[in-house]
């Protein structure tokens, strides 16, 4: 915490010293102090990042939660950073800091450090900042301001809470695991460009020849000059395995590159990707929708490990699943069942024979159990007389429920459905809808369904997604979504023929 000196502004307090100046904090919770570091702000760096995370780890056991007090300038850098080090944390971690210091009377400090404390002592998981009374994600914060209270803006996301008198009105829970999963490296080889107008791609090329990543931010909804070469440097970039993400230099509202002509080659030809931020919390049955070639399938190849990002992360209770290797990808498997839109049944095999199959495929199976489990499962579907049957003799709603059998054997906690009932008649359709409604129900079961037909998302869908060229146009509780000022795309898709 800084005082006045001769030369300005600087850290000066102690941790004890700055607790003593608001005694009040002792009544919300008990504190132990450590004193990490005590240096500007503007000094900071990713090895302070990842002092913070070892610490973080070191001590996570011991305490309910933490406030890191922290100068404003580049705090949100470091909640950003500490997000990504330390993710699933089901304990707070909040930062928080003042901008004007806690010795003057008209000081913001005091205020701030109570509510950080409040909401270390609450049941908020993750990497927030807790400033000016209310609760920002660590991803979302940027200082907008230099010198008055309001200094730092959620980016294109509602706040976590507000804080009022002392009391936090909660609206967000983040997702947590049951456990952080720590991270101890971070990539600091990734540069940052922002374009003027006429730049040629020079300082593209300067910073990729010296980076792994290069983030460019480009005008408006996004897009790159069509002279200057930058299409070519970021052709030859991502043919060199380079990551290269395109936003945008306006804060609100996010970017779109496939909207005007000099972001579409991007898009249809490079590959480039934007930030697609979805969250999906258990127990939701979650609808993707979008023209074709929008991104859907995409997204679920990735969710369901069968791709992986090139950049960004995915993240399934806490757990990064870039980093999962061997069992514990194994185990990812065992967690997440499909429903293919062509049913993908074994035709020499029975209908019975089908549900265990993903069984077998673990060592040492239980037969006697994994034969329960099958009845179970075809009683739950209503293809209990239908056990021998071979696929070739059933309907096509038939087979598709034979599949969703089949996707529950390994009793999975997420269900990813690609285009379920596109085949099917309405009549089918209405039943499959309505067996995976009781499935998510009875069975507390997470779906996300990829459909390009508006009646699914309208019948069971509580949440809805709509992807345009890569981009997240439009997300939420579908009441939301359709009484919000919805992206053309989702006025289109919802209130246009119905169908894509």
């Amino acid at each position: 915490a800084s005082e006045v000196t001769e030369g300005g502004l600087a850290p000066e307090l102690t941790t004890e010293q700055l607790l003593r100046h608001v005694p009040g904090i002792s009544d919300i919770c008990a504190v132990d102090c450590l004193q990490l570091l005590n240096l500007d702000s503007t000094n900071i760096g990713p090895g302070h990042w990842l002092q913070m995370t070892r610490c973080l780890r070191e001590n996570y056991g011991r305490y309910d939660g933490f406030v890191l007090t922290h100068g404003t300038d580049t705090m949100a850098y470091t909640a950003a950073a500490l997000s990504y080090l330390v993710q699933g944390s089901p304990k707070p971690i909040v930062l928080t800091g003042a901008q004007k210091p806690i010795g003057f009377d008209s000081t913001d400090s005091k205020t701030n450090l109570a509510d950080a404390f409040r909401c270390a002592a609450e049941d908020l998981p993750g990497v927030s900042i807790v400033f000016d009374g209310k609760v920002i994600p660590g991803t979302r914060a940027k200082k907008t301001r230099s010198k008055s209270f309001q200094a730092f803006s959620s980016i294109n996301y509602p706040y976590l809470g507000i804080l009022r008198d002392g009391v936090l009105l909660r609206y967000i829970r983040q997702d947590c695991g049951a456990e952080p999963v720590f991270y101890d490296t971070l990539n600091t080889r990734v540069a940052l460009l922002k374009l003027l107008p006429g730049m040629d791609r020079g300082a593209a090329d300067f910073l990729l020849e010296r980076n792994d990543g290069l983030i460019i931010e480009s005008f408006g909804v996004g897009g790159l000059p069509e002279s200057g070469g930058f299409y070519h440097c970021v052709d030859e970039a991502l043919a060199a395995g380079k990551t290269v993400v395109i936003t945008t230099q306006v804060e609100n509202e996010g970017s779109d590159v496939g909207v005007y002509h000099v972001g579409h080659a991007l898009k249809s030809k490079l590959g480039v990707l934007r930030d697609v931020s979805l969250t999906v919390e258990a127990g939701d049955i979650y609808g993707i929708i979008g023209m074709s070639g929008a991104g859907k399938s995409t997204m679920l190849r990735l969710i369901g490990l069968l791709d992986t990002p090139t950049s960004g992360t995915i993240t399934v209770e806490g757990r990064d699943l870039g980093s999962l290797a061997g069992k514990e990808k194994i185990d990812y498997y065992k967690m997440v069942g499909t429903v293919f839109q062509g049913y993908n049944l074994l035709m020499q095999k029975t209908v019975a024979q089908n549900v265990i199959f993903p069984l077998t495929l673990s060592r040492g199976y239980d037969k006697a159990a994994a034969r329960k489990r099958v009845a179970e499962l075809l009683e739950l579907t209503g293809l209990t007389e239908k056990a021998d049957v071979y696929p070739s003799q059933l309907s096509g709603g038939q087979k598709q429920r034979v599949a969703i059998a089949r996707a529950l054997a390994t009793n999975p906690k997420l269900i990813l459905c690609d285009e379920p009932t596109s085949a099917l008649d309405r009549l089918t359709t209405d039943s499959i809808l309505g067996l995976l409604s009781d499935i998510n129900r009875q069975l507390g079961v997470t779906i996300i369904i990829i459909t390009h037909e508006i009646t699914v998302v309208r019948k069971i869908c509580n949440k809805v997604a709509v992807l345009e060229g890569g981009v997240l146009v439009d997300n939420g509780l579908i009441g939301e979504v359709l009484d919000s000022d919805m992206h053309p795309i989702t006025r289109s898709l919802f209130f246009g023929k119905g169908e894509v």
